[in-house]
């Protein structure tokens, strides 16, 4: 006979991260015409976006994860409050 406790349980997910990050925007304006070969990807994973005017520092992020590949703004990742309010109490800061 069949009964529901055959069926499959639904996965439990894993609680998503929550983090503060970062971000620089960093635009240069060019006066006059774009040089050939500045636009594009390095090796290192840095290129800009150019149009007429103006271009954007960008970073490709890793390979691997959710957005693998993809260009981005420079950014870092901020310690969380908690943390810093934990590590302040610590040391005998608050």
């Amino acid at each position: 006979p069949f009964a529901v406790t055959d069926l499959p349980e639904k996965q439990k997910k894993a609680k998503s991260r929550e983090e503060t990050v970062a971000v620089r925007v960093v635009e240069a304006v060019r006066i006059g015409s774009v040089t050939e070969g500045c636009a594009g990807s390095t090796s290192a994973g840095v290129g800009a976006a150019f149009s007429e005017s103006t271009s954007f520092l960008m970073v490709r992020r890793p390979e691997g994860g959710l957005l693998a590949g993809l260009w981005e703004f420079p950014s870092v990742v901020m310690p969380t409050v908690e943390k810093e309010a934990a590590a302040a109490t610590a040391e005998g800061c608050a």
